[in-house]
């Protein structure tokens, strides 16, 4: 690269021979990782999603329902799918960067048997074979993929 230099002639590095050495290269920074808590959740071939904020991660797009942790999971199925039979299917965590952070999205794949999908305010459960044209973070595309043998 530094024989092609518009300014090899007047580069110091070049005519010391240090050019492996100077320019020192920067040190990398390293990225804060946030954990985020995510529940996959699928009855009759449907998932359940909600909308994100218009501003933030994935701005306007459809992601999972998002907990603080696990623990609450059968606390928020039974208050806002009014089930309390579920089964966790799988258990599983995906790994994602953004310019300022890394981001781990733990999520949980819960199996919900029910005659009728329950409505829930800012909620909307697509099928199975609507994903492809839903608007969906590319992470959770890959996390839905992922249950393909589920």
């Amino acid at each position: 690269m530094c024989n092609n230099c518009p300014l090899q002639s007047e580069c110091i590095s070049f005519k010391k021979n240090l050019t492996k050495d100077i320019p020192v290269s920067k040190p990398k920074k390293t990225l804060p990782t946030k954990e985020i808590y995510l529940l996959v959740i699928n009855s009759d071939n449907s998932y359940l999603f909600k909308k994100k904020p218009s501003k933030g991660i994935w701005a306007g797009l459809w992601s999972m329902p998002e907990l603080e942790n696990f623990g609450n999971t059968p606390n928020w199925i039974k208050e806002n799918l009014s089930e309390g039979n579920f089964k966790i299917l799988k258990l599983g965590k995906h790994k994602t960067a953004f310019t300022h952070y890394k981001l781990n999205i733990h999520f949980q794949y819960i199996s919900i048997d029910t005659l009728k999908l329950p409505r829930i305010n800012n909620y909307k459960w697509i099928e199975k074979s609507n994903l492809k044209s839903a608007a969906l973070p590319s992470p959770i595309r890959k996390i839905l993929n992922s249950f393909e043998s589920v």
